[in-house]
């Protein structure tokens, strides 16, 4: 069997690999069946749901690490294009299957068309809000790069990252799931991932088991925060979409991947899921959720544990199949 071309062309087998992770993770978010409680199963689900946000960070470290190859490759504008298109488009589509499963009617009133503009909520689905936030991201790099501003924009991510972390313990962190305080910190360090060299050969000094050593302090600092968020500060919503120990999670996953593929060869099982993670994770994430609507009828809703452990592998594979299938019709 030949083995799938995800090595060369300025590929990296390591993050691609992380793509179908974290497309993997996205699912877990939303279909882990997160609840509300303090049974073994409820805290359960709850620390399952806090490690996977770190998948969301991922994503926006891995657009800009590739920021500066999108924009020279002459295509730029192209690319933007087809990120508002598939941003809008799969809104709209979503507001129709909204319509259709559950009777749902959307008002685009000015609260909604806020909340969309500023806030990146869709009406169509919430995780829609990843599009808009990553389009955003992209043209004030561009407008920053272009007026020479880059300087202060990097500055303006460090206090966002700083304000989202703070926001997270106020009744206003819901309003932070969006292009400023989200998408802009994480999107900027993978700019400078790829292109400072002086960050470069800072990160190279750590080795590869001490970055193991910080993802678990990242996934301890999210568990502890979990814990005490459940149990005393919001028992009525124990969960958040960026955690303290959360840019450590990413960013320590990140650089791991991205040493793992330095002259190596994958193996045959790993390559097949780094192709896949670069062909199938974009549209895992875009239609993740109206495959899960469809299949409700069918997965088990009454347990968190049954939940984590059977919707979100049925729902992933659902949408791999169908991306696969979608894949082999376009030829």
């Amino acid at each position: 069997m030949e083995q799938p071309d995800c090595i060369g062309n300025g590929r990296h087998w390591g993050l691609d690999l992380g793509r179908w992770v974290a497309a993997l993770m996205v699912v877990a978010i939303h279909f882990g069946g997160v609840r509300a409680g303090h049974s073994l199963g409820d805290v359960a689900s709850q620390l399952a749901d806090a490690w996977v946000r770190m998948s969301v960070a991922y994503f926006f470290l891995l657009s800009g690490f590739f920021y500066r190859r999108v924009r020279t490759s002459g295509h730029w504008w192209r690319h933007v294009g087809r990120l508002m298109v598939m941003a809008l488009s799969a809104t709209a589509l979503y507001v129709v299957l909204r319509h259709f499963l559950f009777a749902s009617h959307t008002a685009l009133d000015v609260d909604t068309l806020r909340r969309w503009v500023v806030y990146n909520w869709s009406p169509g689905a919430d995780h829609l809000w990843f599009l808009y936030a990553l389009t955003y991201d992209l043209l004030l790099m561009y407008a920053a790069e272009r007026w020479h501003l880059w300087r202060w924009l990097q500055v303006v991510a460090a206090l966002s990252l700083a304000a989202l972390l703070v926001l997270n313990f106020t009744p206003w962190s819901q309003m932070t799931r969006n292009w400023l305080f989200f998408g802009l910190p994480f999107t900027m360090l993978g700019s400078s991932l790829s292109e400072d060299s002086s960050l470069r050969r800072l990160t190279d000094k750590v080795g590869t088991r001490q970055w193991w050593w910080l993802l678990a302090a990242g996934l301890g600092l999210v568990t502890a925060e979990m814990l005490v968020n459940s149990w005393w500060t919001s028992p009525g919503q124990p969960w958040r979409d960026c955690y303290v120990g959360t840019p450590l999670c990413a960013l320590s996953l990140f650089l791991l991947l991205l040493r793992a593929d330095t002259g190596r060869q994958p193996s045959r099982c790993v390559a097949w899921l780094a192709a896949s993670g670069r062909n199938d994770s974009a549209f895992i994430y875009l239609w993740h959720m109206a495959c899960g609507w469809m299949l409700a009828t069918w997965l088990p809703q009454e347990s968190s544990v049954a939940s984590l452990l059977v919707n979100v592998p049925v729902v992933f594979a659902a949408t791999l199949l169908l991306s696969i299938a979608v894949r082999k019709m376009k030829g």
